[in-house]
Formats: C-alpha cells, sequence, structure tokens
C-alpha cells in the first residue's frame, strides 16, 4: 500500500527529481479555482482506496503481480522517454498547475497564527 506522497516520490526519483517539491492543496479548493479538474478530483482522488488484484487472481489464480511501483514506474518513464509522440506536455495544463498552486500559496503566505 503506497500513500499519495510514496507514488510521487518514486515518479520524482525515476525521472531524477529528488527530493520531490510537494504542494497539498485541499481538493475542493483545485475544483473551486479548477472547475474542470472537480469530477477526478471530489469523485476520486479526493478518498483514500486500497487496490488489490483479488478479481483477476478469482479468474486466473496463477497471475502473480511481482514488479513492485518503483520497478514499474522506472519502465514507464523509460517506455515514454522512447516514444516521444506519446510525452506531450499540455502547456495549458501546467499554466492551470501553476496558477492553481500560486493561488495557494499565496493565500496560505498571508496566513497568521490564531491566538
Amino acid at each position: 500500500v503506497l500513500s499519495w506522497n510514496q507514488l510521487y516520490d518514486a515518479v520524482g526519483e525515476a525521472v531524477g527529481i529528488v527530493p520531490v517539491n510537494k504542494v497539498h492543496i485541499p481538493s475542493d479548493l483545485i475544483a473551486k479555482l479548477s472547475p474542470e479538474q472537480e469530477g477526478g478530483l471530489i469523485g476520486d482522488k479526493s478518498h483514500s482506496v486500497i487496490f488489490d488484484n483479488s478479481k483477476i487472481k478469482q479468474v486466473v489464480p496463477e497471475f502473480n503481480a511481482t514488479i513492485p511501483f518503483k520497478q514499474g514506474i522506472k519502465e514507464t518513464i523509460k517506455w515514454f522517454d522512447s516514444h516521444p509522440e506519446r510525452s506531450v506536455v499540455r502547456e495549458e495544463t501546467n499554466a492551470m498547475f501553476d496558477k492553481v498552486i500560486k493561488s495557494y500559496l499565496s493565500a496560505f503566505n498571508k496566513l497568521e497564527p490564531i491566538r
């Protein structure tokens, strides 16, 4: 079982970015600033879940996952690097992420402790 932080750290390691500079922004704030993100965030990624392979094992009992995530993500990144046509950076998505992070940090940095 891997947390979001562990997943992002493994991806960062796979692409040579260590440590990963993570900014933890509440999903409802992201949805407020970028409403088109709401469905995927509020309905999916804002809840902790554990994925397992019990269903596939019911159908194919001999199935055994043997590649840990850290190794698998390295292989995935290598595959994307060897297929540049599948590695398109969407500048509008990057710009949206930058605006959300800037808005969040701007407000966060103005906060004062409650006394």
